[in-house]
């Protein structure tokens, strides 16, 4: 098993402790790229892909763990994409 398919499957379960850094790594293995622009502001962060949608989170902090509700969105959207 890969380590996006260990990440996919990870996410899948709904974990309550998915981190910030294994988010970051899943949407990098999944050719998303962080965009820095102005028009997302505080802890919103921008991930862009040629063909697919583009998606937006917030970061969390202090702690770097996403929420309930970040998690599925990001379900959500990978299922969306035809990825999940």
């Amino acid at each position: 098993m890969s380590k996006l398919e260990k990440l996919l499957a990870r996410l899948k379960n709904k974990p309550t402790d998915f981190s910030w850094v294994e988010f970051e790594a899943l949407m990098s293995m999944l050719d998303y790229k962080k965009v820095k622009s102005g028009k997302t502001g505080g802890s919103r962060r921008r991930y862009v892909h040629a063909q697919l949608r583009p998606f937006v989170i917030h970061e969390p902090h202090p702690q770097r763990v996403l929420k309930p509700y970040q998690v599925e969105d990001v379900i959500q959207q990978l299922k969306l994409e035809g990825i999940l």
